[in-house]
């Protein structure tokens, strides 16, 4: 076969071939970089709003007060989070690596609400959501459960 042909065949393969899908397990470095800046909030902020909700915590608070049970369940949320923090920032990567290019995610990460990519940003948070949802749910669970069981357990038995 000549070069030329063969070349055509390879780009003829290449066209009609379905797009090499993303490795899951690897974000793009400036995926990494941009959810560095809120991810450990953002995980903080949803253990602290559903653990609101537990039963348990309305129980203890009913027995202790909310004065006494919000600090401890606070300090719960921090250790939850410095354990299964570093999967959540990482599944947080995956989720936004392909909404973003590269140049978009560094721009945020230094603009800030002052990047020309904000309102595509913003516009794309609920697929993001929808990825994390998929990525980390299991995780949630897990840290939330763990926050609320620690938080009981540095309380008196009943």
């Amino acid at each position: 076969m000549p070069r030329s042909s063969l070349f055509a065949a390879l780009l003829a393969a290449l066209l009609t071939a379905a797009p090499a899908a993303a490795d899951e397990s690897a974000p793009a470095p400036e995926a990494v970089t941009f959810v560095a800046g809120f991810a450990d909030d953002l995980f903080a902020g949803m253990l602290a709003r559903y653990g609101m909700q537990a039963p348990q915590l309305a129980a203890l608070a009913e027995v202790h007060g909310d004065e006494a049970v919000a600090p401890i369940f606070q300090s719960e949320i921090v250790r939850a989070v410095r354990e299964h923090g570093p999967v959540w920032r990482h599944n947080l990567a995956l989720a936004w690596t392909p909404l973003l290019t590269a140049e978009e995610l560094r721009s945020l990460t230094l603009s800030g609400s002052a990047s020309p990519h904000l309102e595509k940003y913003m516009g794309l948070r609920a697929d993001a959501g929808s990825a994390m949802q998929a990525l980390s749910g299991d995780l949630l669970q897990t840290a939330l459960r763990d926050a609320v069981e620690g938080t009981v357990a540095r309380f008196p038995a009943q």
